[in-house]
């Protein structure tokens, strides 16, 4: 397995992210991140799959057995649905709501990923 270290700093920088804020994100030390940036170490699968699902992208395409960026797995079921299910997130949005419609979609999208992403880690988190 070898990541394509372009498409990590191209998708960071993308998003508009320094290394530290990725680095944070994504549960980890800042020189890790950097490591994995530079070529300098390979990400275990778990990792490797963390960063594909932040950034929304296969890890065929970290790896460079893609061109397409391409989606990760699909999500299981909506972030609405999940909300849905916990009125503590529900009071969450609505005081929410009015700041958000001010929102570009892409920054719309991007707090989409950053949900999904945490959703993931927390399921995970909660299975060890």
């Amino acid at each position: 397995m070898s990541l394509r270290t372009d498409r990590l700093s191209e998708l960071r920088t993308r998003h508009g992210l320094s290394r530290r804020e990725l680095a944070g994100i994504l549960q980890m030390g800042e020189a890790r991140y950097g490591r994995y940036e530079l070529g300098q170490r390979e990400p275990d699968f778990a990792t490797l799959q963390s960063i594909a699902n932040y950034f929304g992208v296969s890890t065929d395409y970290l790896l460079g057995n893609s061109a397409e960026a391409g989606p990760s797995e699909a999500p299981q079921g909506s972030l609405r649905e999940a909300f849905a299910a916990n009125p503590k997130i529900a009071v969450i949005l609505e005081r929410l709501g009015g700041e958000m419609r001010d929102l570009s979609q892409e920054e719309l999208e991007d707090i989409s990923r950053q949900a999904e992403f945490m959703i993931r880690y927390v399921k995970g988190k909660n299975r060890r």
